[in-house]
């Protein structure tokens, strides 16, 4: 009766082993075994912080992310081009109550910082509950260098900064997440994923090119490929709009006050008018891009007009910038930008 029921207890025993692991981090002290992260760190890997988070709302309340180790750190530190440090930065969300499947957050821009690691497309607004919320494990990366702003392309100096740039990081930061999450729930995920918009979307589509084997499912919105003339594009609007922006006391130009909010919502009222139905549809959105000839002069204010128009100098700007820059003779160098309803988005000179 004694060997049967030693049986028994090895058997449950057994049973319970097989599901600790989605378990095991809510077992315990989870300030402990999320301290413990920092431990995990090695010669190319430094964890710089592992610190245990309580749950807290999201986005003005609409969800609520759920407690959770955050764990930060660098990958791969060496110094580069003037000296200079670099580093690929990563934050990783690891909830204690976790559904067994990793993300991994794309960026945007030129990165050059650490978003934090939620499960949402960059600069992009959703109701939706975010994958952190949703139990997933998060991590995020700067893709290998730091900025001083959005625009800050000294890392470019340095030769491996620009591998991790254009793709070195994404392997990296995926080998490192997978391996932290069976070392924090002793086991590997069951999926994992890629989602990313714009850089973030471009960083997808790596991802599926380069390390196809690392997803089970990728999400590429409106990936920024061709780098090149998107560089021209964005100066050449930027130079535009600082000639007509108001100066600060130093004489240089205040780009975001260049157009107002009004103003470009005036514009994006007129290109809807415009454009809206080309696809059939009218319902606030924009897709048949290539027939939308939105021209801003009909915006432009008529005499003795002083308001719901644009001044003859915003409407020029407007259609200069959008046009995209000229060689000598005239001839497009970079394409052009297309007018969209996403227009009056705020920061859109910022």
């Amino acid at each position: 009766m004694m060997t049967n029921n030693h049986s028994t207890l090895r058997t449950l025993a057994f049973v319970l082993a097989a599901f600790s692991p989605l378990c095991r981090a809510q077992s315990g002290s989870q300030a402990q075994q999320c301290a413990d992260a920092v431990k995990w760190g090695t010669e190319t890997l430094k964890i710089d912080a592992a610190e245990a988070q309580s749950a807290d709302p999201f986005h003005g309340g609409h969800a609520e992310l759920p407690a959770r180790c955050r764990v930060r750190g660098r990958i791969s530190p060496y110094l580069g081009a003037g000296g200079k440090p670099y580093a690929i930065g990563f934050e990783l969300e690891l909830p204690f109550t976790w559904n067994g499947e990793l993300l991994f957050q794309g960026g945007g821009g030129l990165d050059g910082s650490v978003q934090p690691a939620v499960g949402t497309l960059v600069n992009r607004g959703s109701d939706a509950a975010p994958a952190l919320a949703r139990g997933f494990a998060v991590v995020s990366m700067d893709s290998g260098h730091t900025g001083s702003n959005p625009g800050d392309i000294s890392f470019a100096e340095d030769q491996q900064a620009r591998i991790n740039y254009a793709y070195g990081a994404i392997g990296q930061v995926t080998h490192v997440a997978k391996d932290s999450v069976i070392r924090f729930y002793a086991t590997s995920a069951k999926k994992t994923y890629f989602m990313g918009c714009s850089t973030g979307g471009r960083e997808a589509m790596i991802a599926a090119e380069r390390y196809p084997a690392e997803f089970d499912g990728i999400v590429a919105g409106d990936p920024a490929f061709n780098l090149s003339d998107a560089t021209l594009l964005s100066h050449h609007g930027a130079k535009v709009f600082s000639e007509i922006a108001p100066k600060d006391e130093t004489g240089s130009p205040i780009l975001p006050q260049a157009m107002t909010a009004p103003e470009w919502e005036l514009v994006r009222k007129g290109v809807l008018n415009a454009c809206d139905a080309l696809d059939g549809a009218t319902d606030g959105m924009i897709f048949n891009h290539r027939d939308c000839h939105f021209d801003p002069a009909v915006l432009q204010c008529k005499a003795q007009q002083t308001a719901g128009c644009l001044s003859k100098e915003k409407v020029v700007a407007l259609k200069q910038a959008f046009a995209g820059p000229r060689d000598a003779n005239g001839k497009p160098i970079a394409g052009e930008w297309p007018f969209d309803a996403g227009i009056a988005e705020g920061g859109y000179l910022a």
